[in-house]
């Protein structure tokens, strides 16, 4: 997905298995959400293999002027690596997380989610459960000041329980659905050492921020729900072509809204005049 104004960012999915980027559908831009401040969001494909969650400054120039912050969260969870520098394609690839006394590292990969049609057994649900199907990244600028303090690296908690089955019409992978020692990712063990510490100070005069948000589902789904067709099913093929319609970016949100995950946005700011 791209944007170019005010700051031209680029933002994707790719597989680590040969860097092809994973498919996007119904791209849509919006000028502001319900905090204040633009986005834009697609459906994305999933795949079998690990992959890497990208974003890029497309102007040298304006990256070396300032402090980026370029947060991502994955269903909610962030994911380590904040702090944008040196580079003007920040990657978001690993997941760290503390297992018996270690700290295991490995590469995000999505999988399956358990699913039970007891009400009684679910054990993911509410805010949780709402952002499951999310891959959301927020960029905004400032400075990057060293701390006199020291931490130990950020780690994820992932995801773990049921959710009920219903929610397969939503969604059936999640990344962080698993501990790193269960992936296939091959998770490796990794020294748990001890970063300098840097808080992020955003521009006094405001935020010059963005966000991507990559619904992400497995093509099934995303043909149950009408965003790409079955061209198996040659008899739903015009119902295919009435849904897509129906979820077109220039249409009513309504429907779009009722067929995804509720994303919802916690960041607050304010635009800037300018860089």
């Amino acid at each position: 997905m791209f944007w170019k104004e005010p700051i031209p960012l680029e933002a994707w999915v790719e597989s680590n298995v040969g860097g092809k980027r994973l498919n996007e559908y119904q791209v849509v831009h919006h000028e502001k959400d319900q905090k204040g401040y633009p986005y834009t969001e697609c459906f994305l494909e999933t795949i079998d293999e690990t992959f890497s969650i990208k974003i890029k400054m497309n102007d040298v120039d304006i990256f070396e002027r300032h402090g980026w912050y370029s947060r991502c969260r994955i269903d909610g969870l962030s994911s380590p690596g904040s702090r944008w520098k040196y580079r003007a394609i920040n990657t978001f690839d690993t997941l760290k997380e503390r297992k018996d006394g270690k700290v295991y590292e490995s590469k995000l990969k999505f999988a399956s989610l358990a699913t039970i049609d007891e009400e009684e057994q679910v054990t993911i649900g509410g805010d949780i459960l709402s952002k499951l199907g999310t891959i959301r990244i927020d960029i905004q600028f400032g400075e990057w000041i060293a701390d006199s303090s020291t931490h130990k690296g950020y780690l994820t908690i992932p995801i773990s329980g049921v959710v009920h089955e219903k929610v397969k019409k939503k969604t059936l992978t999640d990344p962080l659905a698993h501990d790193a020692s269960d992936r296939g990712s091959d998770p490796v063990i990794t020294p748990d050492q001890e970063y300098i510490k840097y808080d992020f100070h955003p521009r006094k005069e405001g935020m010059k921020y963005y966000r991507f948000i990559f619904n992400y589902r497995p093509r099934p789904v995303l043909e149950l729900m009408g965003v790409i067709e079955n061209v198996s099913a040659a008899p739903s093929t015009d119902i295919g072509k009435r849904r897509h319609h129906e979820a077109d970016p220039g249409s009513n949100e309504t429907s779009r809204k009722d067929k995804k995950i509720k994303v919802k946005s916690k960041k607050k700011g304010r635009k800037s005049k300018g860089l």
